[in-house]
């Protein structure tokens, strides 16, 4: 979709509704995400991801994840020989 087709899209009642509950999902999942940081362990925020979304840490880097559970690279790695090694 073209940008000037979202602008006229956005302009529309539906539009518009549309748009702000899109952006209402999204603020809830980035709190969730935040409280989640906060709260759990690097360990259960990946054991949560493996959980949830198992697809993505096949189709994603590895850098990219550890980014996204706030670690370094090596300490997922470290994580993920844990979990291998307990199953």
């Amino acid at each position: 979709m073209s940008k000037a087709n979202i602008d006229i899209l956005q302009k529309t009642q539906i539009g518009s509704m549309l748009f702000l509950e899109g952006e209402k999902n999204t603020n809830q999942d980035k709190q969730k995400m935040q409280i989640e940081s906060m709260t759990l362990t690097a360990e259960e925020r990946y054991g949560r991801l493996l959980e949830e979304r198992p697809e993505l840490l096949q189709r994603v880097a590895q850098k990219h994840i550890a980014s996204y559970l706030g670690i370094i690279p090596q300490s997922l790695s470290r994580i993920r020989k844990n979990i291998n090694e307990k199953h």
